[in-house]
């Protein structure tokens, strides 16, 4: 009796234990999975009314090392962008990639050019006199810079094409860069050392391609049909015969016949085979020939052939 009691009470003890830790452990997991989500991402994609009102793939994200093209530092921001005369700062010129720009900043936007009012607008602009010359238009990667001096840090606005510069279109940039009461904050970090603000650009141009091939089709050739005359050909005097080269869709080609056969066709048929002259030993030549027709002629002292191709 007193073992049967003993069981009893240590399958009651195990009990307990079980329902704690199931207890303790739906608890913890619903902690854990009532956690408001966190997001890191620094990709975004902002509309730009500045360019052609279209949704673009715009990367905003902090970094640590400075601009390597250009850097602006406007030591008096807010007296500049409540000047009743002034809605802008252009930069001196300075060269990348061989060409001659320009920083232009907008301390409460370009709304002139349909930016918003109220934001910070960044363009770089391409000297004119620089594509007077050859090619007449240019491609760059441009990114934007604002430092913070609370992050000791650049934030960076970039897009992931590159974009094209021309006559009559000679800047880029966005307008609606950031919200000016934002830079004009001090609390916000971008105003330093009384009324500073840096700004900065990096211009990559990109060379335009000088190289490129061409596959085509041509349907429509003129002179298809080539008639080639070989004496004596029953004779099999020649282990193979060559023809003189003719031209058909712009390039040279020759024939060439085995009478006794090539290959696989050796001693029981006879070989044509077309060969483009003339070509590299990369270039891809696709051409669709036939049907080749040999035609015996009887003639009184000797036999001739007549060969045909369409192609």
């Amino acid at each position: 009796m007193f073992q049967e009691e003993k069981r009893k009470t240590n399958y009651g003890a195990i009990f307990l234990v079980c329902f704690f830790c199931c207890f303790f452990a739906f608890q913890f997991m619903k902690l854990v999975t009532t956690q408001p989500p966190t997001t890191t991402s620094s990709i975004s994609v902002i509309d730009s009314p500045v360019t052609s009102g279209k949704l673009y793939d715009r990367r905003e994200l902090w970094r640590v090392s400075p601009p390597s093209t250009y850097c602006l530092k406007i030591e008096s921001f807010t007296k500049l962008a409540t000047s009743p005369n002034v809605e802008k700062y252009e930069s001196r010129p300075f060269q990348s990639g061989g060409y001659n720009w320009t920083f232009i900043v907008y301390p409460k936007g370009n709304v002139k050019d349909g930016a918003p009012a109220g934001y910070v607008s960044m363009y770089v602009q391409i000297d004119n006199s620089t594509l007077l010359n050859s090619p007449k238009e240019v491609y760059a990667e441009v990114k934007f810079f604002i430092y913070n001096r609370k992050q000791d840090k650049y934030f960076t606005y970039q897009e992931t094409d590159a974009k094209r510069f021309f006559l009559f279109n000679p800047s880029w940039g966005y307008g609606n860069v950031r919200p000016y009461v934002d830079v004009a904050n001090p609390a916000a970090g971008w105003l330093f050392d009384g009324d500073s603000v840096v700004f900065g650009v990096d211009v990559f141009v990109t060379e335009v391609f000088n190289k490129w091939e061409v596959f085509s089709f041509t349907n429509n050739l003129h002179n298809r049909l080539l008639e080639w005359t070989i004496p004596n050909f029953s004779s099999r005097e020649q282990y193979l015969y060559v023809s003189d080269m003719f031209m058909i869709g712009g390039r040279s080609w020759a024939l060439t016949v085995y009478p006794s056969g090539d290959g696989e066709g050796q001693g029981n048929s006879l070989s044509l085979y077309v060969y483009a002259v003339g070509v590299k030993r990369y270039e891809k030549i696709y051409l669709k020939a036939g049907p080749a027709q040999v035609v015996v002629g009887h003639g009184a002292k000797k036999r001739k052939e007549l060969m045909f191709l369409r192609c």
